[in-house]
């Protein structure tokens, strides 16, 4: 089956995101059990230690631990399978059970690994209420730390019963909001990107986790695994396509900032239909489209651009600076060698999903953890 174009500001129709009949409760455990996930058959304790970043009187970070209930006000999420819990909360919520499995995998890889890798990830699979101050105090920022509030979210959120409950009843509520208010027609800057997000359920990955890469994540996991969550041809019934979005859209003028390994990156972005843009002299879109797409390939050290958007008559209306700063691969910290100080920082997030710093992840395609294949690259390319 052929899939329309990756699209950041289209990732996932409303439709499909609303299509909580999509998976019985004995599909979703099959699904699992056919991933060889540690959550196939894994029935929900009633307490859970749960890990949090704890700053030591030493000013060291390790992870301290506190029972979590996983249930809530009268509603028990233990006693029950994972694929129970999914199954109950998409039908309570008018969620699609595939977007619950999919940001699993995305958030945790808990869907294709057979136990968790660590103690982190087994209890906050989904990594909702987990924000990045939590990770930055994980990584070693002192000043991001809060013994007593990182605690009591732990109690609060913690533990795969309250991660899937609460993360479920969160996109239900979002998604209203976001629906109701149209809050997903302003500008999204993510990355460094502006851009003109067509629908709320996209809207609403973005507010999830804010980053590119991640959300791209999402949409090439859901194509693999299921459909393309765009599309009509995903409900599991009869819909009504999504709305044609705006004709129109703002020049994203944002300024991009980058630190990469990569030898290509494409980069895309929001223009109005009445101007073109250009890279110097080259015609990247005409009149007449919302969008540009343009490939940079850039060599090791700094690359300076400027994206220029010009009127019918040819004046400049406004201009996009890029900045792309390609390391050697494993050059963590880019002094342009592969040594003792990069193999410091990969051992400071060994074990850790979605640091802070992308570049510590060296390989991303493959996986969001920094864990013995990272050390492999690293090594193979030793220079220190």
């Amino acid at each position: 089956m052929a899939y329309a174009q990756y699209d950041p500001a289209f990732l996932l129709s409303d439709e499909v995101l609303r299509d909580y009949n999509s998976m019985s409760e004995a599909d979703i455990n099959n699904f699992l059990r056919s991933k060889g996930s540690w959550l196939a058959d894994y029935v929900i304790p009633e307490n859970i230690s749960v890990a949090y970043p704890y700053l030591q009187p030493d000013g060291s970070v390790t992870l301290g631990y506190v029972d979590a209930f996983q249930g809530y006000n009268g509603k028990n999420f233990f006693g029950k399978t994972v694929a129970r819990l999914i199954f109950e909360e998409a039908q309570e919520h008018k969620i699609n059970p595939r977007v619950i499995l999919v940001l699993l995998q995305r958030e945790s890889s808990a869907i294709t690994k057979n136990s968790p890798s660590s103690k982190l990830t087994e209890t906050w699979p989904l990594f909702y209420y987990f924000n990045e101050a939590m990770a930055s105090c994980l990584a070693g920022d002192t000043s991001k730390c809060n013994n007593d509030l990182y605690r009591q979210r732990a109690i609060d959120f913690g533990g795969v019963g309250q991660q899937i409950a609460y993360a479920t009843y969160w996109l239900e509520v979002r998604f209203q909001n976001y629906s109701t208010n149209k809050t997903y027609l302003n500008p999204l800057l993510v990355d460094g990107q502006l851009l003109a997000i067509r629908n709320a359920a996209t809207y609403l990955l973005y507010i999830y986790t804010p980053h590119l890469s991640a959300n791209r994540n999402f949409y090439d996991i859901f194509v693999s695994w299921f459909c393309d969550p765009t599309g009509i041809q995903c409900l599991s019934t009869a819909t009504p396509p999504p709305a044609t979005p705006p004709v129109d859209a703002p020049n994203d003028i944002q300024k991009f900032s980058s630190k990469t390994y990569k030898d290509s990156l494409v980069l895309r972005g929001s223009k109005s239909i009445n101007v073109r843009v250009f890279l110097g002299e080259t015609l990247i879109a005409d009149l007449g489209s919302n969008t540009w797409e343009i490939t940079l390939r850039p060599q090791i050290g700094l690359l300076s651009e400027t994206l220029l958007y010009k009127d019918a008559n040819g004046n400049l209306v406004g201009s996009k600076p890029i900045e792309i700063k390609r390391h050697k691969v494993a050059d963590i910290n880019g002094d342009n060698l592969v040594d003792l100080l990069d193999l410091s920082v990969l051992a400071n997030f060994f074990g850790t999903s979605n640091p802070p710093d992308p570049l510590v992840n060296l390989n991303p395609e493959v996986d969001n953890e920094v864990n013995i294949l990272d050390l492999s690259i690293l090594a193979a390319n030793w220079s220190g």
